[in-house]
């Protein structure tokens, strides 16, 4: 009997350490000095850990230099927020055919038939194949996802073709430095209008190098808009005892986040990996602090109970947003999230 109630103390205990992670204590960040993988063009943060920082050093050596292209460009007339189009989207490193879908964005086929004024891409697991390093010795690399077209879908040579401001920032090496071709993958922003003011935060590592980004959208308005890519570890680290679903990693990636958001009206795409429902602490905390309440729609695209993508705003000009799923995955493993703000 001794036994069979220590076990069970034991048990209690794992389920309340494990969602206790609904409390979890943000991990401290602190600013970054460029090298290596970071650009001086880009704010860099990562946590205040010298161990987390050598994991991080180690994948960040297999990954290529951030791409930001359209900063420069001039910023577009005064646009209202709900004639702006968002779309979080992963991609599935190349799997994801990009062109077609903006091809049918720009001509109003998933939005009711009216062509969007303008958009912003937010997609995550973007293939970049060009201008790749060869590999430093030592260096972390994220087992290979493959793609028959995946060199076609290089996101800097899609950015030039279809005439988009980008922000792309790696997060991992696709594949040693031996497998051909070449390639990193990260969260990137392909926009209509011009992207500036780049933020990069390196997440608290688990199980692969993550990396969010955050950018200023380049218009006129007097209430400047900002957007974010976020993608969480899908599975943790094997050195972990799994006892719970809940997934107490994500919710410290997430908080580390804390101190780094953006602040005013936000728009961001995330891929949260949450696997254990909607009750997971990570999409607790977004929903906390992105404060615009959203509908999603088109719900049958996703399963219900695993819903893995979201969209999540904030502004004080506009009461609500809308977000909905699109049938086609054209290519991915995942369905587009297309939102707007309403008017």
């Amino acid at each position: 009997m001794k036994s069979g109630i220590s076990g069970a103390l034991l048990l209690a205990s794992f389920v309340t350490l494990a969602s206790g992670c609904a409390h979890t204590v943000s991990p401290r960040m602190a600013p970054q000095t460029a090298g290596s993988c970071r650009s001086e063009e880009v704010r860099w943060y990562a946590p205040d850990d010298v161990i987390e920082r050598r994991r991080l050093e180690a994948w960040c050596a297999g990954v290529g230099a951030p791409v930001i292209s359209g900063a420069a460009a001039a910023p577009v007339r005064s646009v209202a927020l709900s004639d702006i189009v968002f779309v979080s989207w992963n991609v599935h490193v190349g799997n994801g055919r990009i062109r077609p879908f903006v091809d049918d964005l720009r001509a109003g086929h998933l939005t009711n038939g009216r062509p969007p004024l303008q958009f912003v891409l937010l997609l995550q697991e973007v293939v970049r194949t060009s201008g790749m390093p060869s590999g430093t010795p030592g260096a972390r690399a994220a087992g290979q996802i493959r793609a028959a077209h995946q060199e076609d879908e290089d996101i800097d040579t899609i950015r030039r073709e279809l005439h988009l401001s980008l922000v792309y920032v790696p997060s991992m090496r696709n594949g040693s430095s031996g497998r051909n071709p070449a390639a990193d993958r990260g969260n990137a922003i392909l926009s209509t209008m011009p992207l500036s003011n780049v933020t990069a935060v390196e997440l608290p590592i688990e199980h692969q190098r993550r990396v969010a980004i955050f950018a200023e959208v380049g218009t006129s308005n007097t209430t400047p808009l900002q957007v974010g890519v976020i993608h969480l570890d899908a599975t943790d680290a094997s050195r972990h005892l799994r006892v719970v679903r809940t997934r107490s990693w994500r919710a410290r990636q997430a908080t580390a986040l804390e101190s780094v958001l953006p602040s005013g009206t936000v728009v961001i795409g995330a891929d949260l990996n949450t696997w254990s429902g909607s009750e997971e602490p990570a999409l607790r905390y977004f929903r906390d602090v992105f404060t615009t309440p959203a509908t999603a729609t088109g719900g049958s695209a996703q399963k219900p109970h695993r819903i893995l993508d979201y969209l999540f705003f904030r502004s004080a000009e506009s009461a609500t947003a809308q977000y909905e799923a699109v049938v086609n995955k054209y290519g991915s493993d995942h369905h587009p999230l297309i939102g707007w703000f309403n008017n």
